[in-house]
């Protein structure tokens, strides 16, 4: 992901590709998976938007999950 220079926060798109021990693992569209506690309201394939803090780094692998919110319909 491309991020414009001097910026650190970004938006994204995530999934949930899986739930274990109370941890959410969510996918974005590179690939690139995160973690967060408190899994009890997500399941598996639920849509995501969040906001990332980019550490100041040029790569996404240790970027930070700021906020998250659901995206999709209730089934």
């Amino acid at each position: 992901m491309a991020l414009m220079q001097g910026t650190l926060f970004y938006p994204t798109s995530l999934e949930v590709t899986d739930i274990k021990n109370g941890m959410v693992t969510f996918r974005t569209c590179t690939g690139i998976e995160h973690q967060i506690e408190h899994a009890e309201s997500w399941q598996i394939g639920d849509p995501a938007a969040a906001i990332m803090y980019s550490n100041g780094t040029r790569t996404e692998k240790d970027d930070e999950i700021i906020q998250i919110r659901y995206t999709g319909w209730g089934k």
